[in-house]
């Protein structure tokens, strides 16, 4: 089924108009790939190089792709007039050249011609060790639209990139792997296994990537090594990058052959692991791989797989995709300073210039940095941005001023990290996305700034960022003492729930909370929400972009912290995602919740309007709206937060927990184990019990209620004797006072709040993909457990509100969570939830009315359980339809206008909730 489809058709004709006929020379070629890219829909940047270097096999040199799409495509283009058969056949040549240079996996399987006149496909075919090319179709400009089809792999190609980006850095992982299954590691810490990986790690990237001569590394390896000496081989190695050229009198030449590579990384002495052959086999496979390509964002996230000894099937998948920090860093900084050289002209020298050094001069602190990557992607697309303006300053001319292209820095990017590995590591990784870059640069303008020797490097400080001023004094690489001025603070900071925290992590919460009342509820990561805050006291221009689970913007959390954001450190919320599952799709790699929240002191240059990214479902991509002020709730609507409260805002039923058995399990009976029971004087004792769990899947559990039961019946029952006794041994071995002194009754529920009367219940815990929350009547003779909250007496009115979509939007939104799941509570979601105000008797009929009818929707389903019926993929038509009926008057109640989504039902009901407090 081709994919092709009318807007790329569209698209087409319009590119042929701008080209047919055009006299362009091959300094055009660039564009008219961009634009050829942008037929399907798909930006160039995002899946190909241009004037890709590509080492010559067995000569010196190397040759330029025009563009080069690894795996996928090579296109080479020629001038307008060079149409002659001859100049096709040359090209073609060039083309297949390139195709034997590449690595097996980098070869693409197609090559496009290109000469503003026509385009030939060829498919290439690897067969072993032939590769045929052979031509597919040609065709002329003007029939580009009706040919499409013929380049639907565009598109079928940049729907696998991401998988084929995971396979890339999934094999590269288990190469290191090997080396590290290999060797010995007795005797050894873990910091010098990483720190050995890591000089391994910068070897094969130096020799894939023009540091080395290439091949040098494998080359030694292979002529002087063997399983005996490898170990003092790789150990003299080390030394030599350590050593200045003019230092190496006393070494062999093959030696003295490797450049100088100076910085951190070769200096300290470690003792080399023991090695064998598996060792020396080990890398000189990992030699044959190419490196040059391999991100080096995945790189920290790999040494802590490979350390770690994680499973080796999920290896190179853990770590923070390019893709998810671009979430972070585009509207945090990148959004703008594209649009401001969006604006440049060519030629503006001046306004080029200014803008150069505008973005020489801007730092960024990573407050927890692990292995880099949040550093290495903003620096990367920093040098992009530079590249791009001296290209607009001196076009397709070659660079040889070295001053021209040296502009933004690593001594720019700062990071903090309490793992002294990973700031190792995230020092090395700087290095590597430094040379890439140079590499891009090299690809332009045919002159590459040297990356060795290492005379400067991003600052990596591998200390506790809650346990320092940000403001204090360091020493940069040279040395030399300064107060860096942060432009921005960006990260994604460890997340850990309070019940997960150590002893040392409370502490770090204490120390940076102090005062602020009920801060003990509160996520980890919102102890680097406050030291961004305080930073940003003396700086106010610096604009913070940071991570977090989505709890911070739930439940109790976002009272608590923003509260103290906005009030006492007068935050502003400059951008936001919301909930997302920030993950890479790989086996084994758990997905979390979680959100991004760019903000700034009220006092910055802060713009009138936001952007607030959506996202349909989880996984899915962001849609983005531009809003007035962005709540901690990440809606549009007043910087507004949900407090504990005891009572209702409304005046409506009071809801209560359920009664908590405190037992040990020895007052609860399985239907099972009930069924089993003989002892006539206990069953008269023992009464259905309904929890969370019991209420959706429909399971009957029995417990033992004593409430109010005859001393002789307990004494006369074995069972009643027995369980009874459990229970009181159970409490008197916690140590909770309050369970101790329930020992005293323990033939009753260790609290008990059970109705009177009917009630309605509310899981405690639900799922959250469900469009309603499921919600019942029971009979007082039933037991509620404390796993549900109950409302004693409740009419069909408040059946119809709180079963309705208006409800469930609310509690969607103000709720704890479990996880993901919805963790409803009274103090925050039905005690702050805004009721109807003033309905008259006519639209509360209509709503007790369309209750009423769905549950006889219900009820037409006995078999089935309320997990079944409110299956969103399976519910009933009858009952939906119900359900959509009862929503339609209960919006009736809250307003004459409709709801047109659920963002704004939120913003009335914040209004509403506004008005009220």
């Amino acid at each position: 089924m081709s994919k092709i489809n009318k807007t790329m058709k569209d698209r087409a004709e319009s590119f042929i108009l701008r080209w047919r006929g055009t006299k362009a020379e091959r300094s055009e070629a660039q564009t008219f790939c961009n634009e050829f890219f942008q037929i399907f829909g798909l930006y160039r940047k995002d899946y190909a190089l241009f004037e890709k270097p590509i080492k010559k096999k067995g000569a010196s040199g190397t040759g330029f792709a025009d563009l080069f799409w690894k795996g996928k495509l090579i296109i080479e283009s020629k001038s307008a007039h060079l149409d002659s058969d001859k100049n096709w056949k040359e090209t073609l040549e060039q083309a297949t050249e390139y195709v034997h240079d590449l690595k097996p996996y980098q070869r693409p399987q197609y090559i496009l011609l290109m000469n503003f006149k026509r385009i030939q496909k060829h498919a290439v075919k690897v067969e072993g060790d032939k590769i045929n090319i052979h031509l597919v179709k040609e065709i002329p400009i003007g029939k580009l639209a009706v040919e499409l089809d013929e380049f639907q792999f565009f598109l079928d190609f940049a729907e696998t990139l991401e998988k084929d980006e995971e396979e890339v850095n999934k094999d590269a992982a288990n190469l290191i792997a090997n080396v590290y299954d290999s060797f010995s590691r007795k005797g050894h810490n873990t910091e010098e296994i990483a720190i050995f990986l890591s000089r391994i790690l910068f070897c094969l990237f130096a020799e894939d990537s023009g540091i080395f001569e290439n091949n040098q590394f494998e080359n030694y390896l292979k002529e002087f090594t063997s399983a005996k000496t490898i170990g003092d081989h790789i150990g003299a190695i080390f030394e030599t990058l350590n050593t200045p050229i003019k230092s190496r009198e006393t070494l062999n030449k093959d030696l003295s052959a490797f450049p100088f590579v100076n910085g951190n990384l070769f200096s300290s002495d470690i003792k080399i692991p023991q090695m064998g052959e598996s060792v020396r086999e080990a890398l000189i496979k990992c030699c044959k791989y190419d490196w040059s390509d391999v991100s080096p964002v995945i790189f920290g996230s790999l040494f802590q797989a490979i350390l770690g000894d994680v499973d080796r099937r999920s290896l190179g998948a853990h770590y923070t995709s390019e893709k998810n920090i671009l979430r972070v860093i585009e509207p945090l900084f990148l959004d703008d300073l594209r649009s401001e050289m969006s604006t440049i002209k060519k030629g503006s020298k001046i306004k080029l210039n200014n803008y150069r050094k505008k973005i020489g001069e801007l730092y960024f602190l990573d407050p927890a940095c692990g292995c880099g990557n949040f550093l290495v992607v903003a620096y990367k697309e920093l040098r992009l941005l530079d590249i791009e303006i001296v290209k607009r300053q001196y076009g397709g001319t070659y660079v040889t001023d070295a001053s021209l292209l040296k502009n933004i820095n690593l001594n720019q990017f700062y990071g903090y990290e309490i793992d002294k590995t990973s700031a190792m590591i995230a020092e090395v990784s700087m290095w590597l996305a430094e040379h890439q870059m140079n590499m891009a640069l090299e690809s332009e303008f045919g002159y590459v700034v040297p990356t060795i020797p290492l005379e400067e490097g991003a600052i990596i400080r591998a200390v506790n960022a809650l346990q320092i001023e940000w403001n204090a004094r360091v020493k940069n690489v040279k040395g030399v003492d300064v107060i860096p001025t942060f432009n921005f603070i960006l990260g994604n900071p460890p997340f850990i729930g309070k019940q997960y925290q150590t002893s040392e992590q409370k502490e770090d919460m204490k120390l940076v909370f102090k005062n602020v009342k009920g801060a003990g509820v509160l996520d980890y990561v919102s102890a680097w929400y406050i030291k961004a805050a305080q930073y940003n006291q003396t700086h106010p221009s610096t604009k913070i972009g940071l991570v977090s689970t989505n709890s911070i913007t739930q439940g109790e959390q976002p009272g608590i912290l923003w509260n103290e954001l906005f009030n006492n450190y007068k935050m502003k919320i400059i951008y936001a995602h919301r909930t997302f599952k920030w993950h890479n799709d790989a086996e084994g790699v758990a997905g979390v919740h979680c959100v991004i929240i760019g903000f700034t002191s009220d006092s910055s240059d802060i713009p009138k309007t936001k952007p607030l990214y959506d996202y349909e479902k989880v996984d899915s991509e962001p849609k983005k709206t531009i809003v007035k002020n962005i709540n901690p709730y990440l809606i549009e609507g007043s910087n507004i937060y949900i407090n504990k409260r005891r009572k209702p805002i409304c005046n409506v039923n009071e809801m209560i927990k359920g009664s908590m058995p405190n037992d040990g399990g020895y007052f609860l009976f399985k239907k099972q184990e009930f069924e089993k029971i003989k002892d006539s004087i206990a069953l008269k004792y023992i009464k259905e019990f309904i929890g969370g769990y019991e209420l959706i899947n429909n399971v009957k559990r029995y417990c033992l209620w004593l409430k109010n039961a005859k001393s002789d019946d307990i004494s006369s029952s074995k069972l009643i004797r027995e369980r009874v006794a459990e229970v009181k041994k159970k409490r008197l071995q916690s140590s909770r006072q309050t369970t101790v002194d329930g020992a005293k009754t323990p033939t009753l529920f260790g609290e008990d709040r059970q109705p009177s009367s009917d009630y309605l219940a509310i899981p405690e815990v639900s799922s959250e993909n469900r469009i309603y929350l499921p919600i019942a009547y029971f009979k007082s003779n039933v037991i509620a457990s404390n796993k549900l909250y109950v409302i004693p007496n409740a009419n069909l009115y408040v059946f119809g509100v709180l079963n309705s979509i208006m409800h469930m939007t609310w509690t969607k939104y103000v709720t704890g969570r479990l996880e993901s799941r919805i963790q409803y509570s009274t103090g925050i979601v039905y005690n702050n939830f805004i009721w109807p105000s003033e309905v008259n008797a006519k639209l509360k009929k209509a709503v007790e009315t369309k209750s009423k009818i769905v549950l006889d929707e219900r009820a037409k389903h006995p078999t089935k359980s309320l997990a079944e019926l409110y299956d969103t993929k399976k519910m009933p038509a009858g009952l939906l339809k119900a359900h959509q009926a009862l929503d339609k008057a209960v919006d009736t109640c809250y307003s004459v206008q409709s709801f047109r989504s659920e963002k704004k039902r939120m913003e009335f009901l914040f209004k509403e909730y506004h008005k009220l407090i």
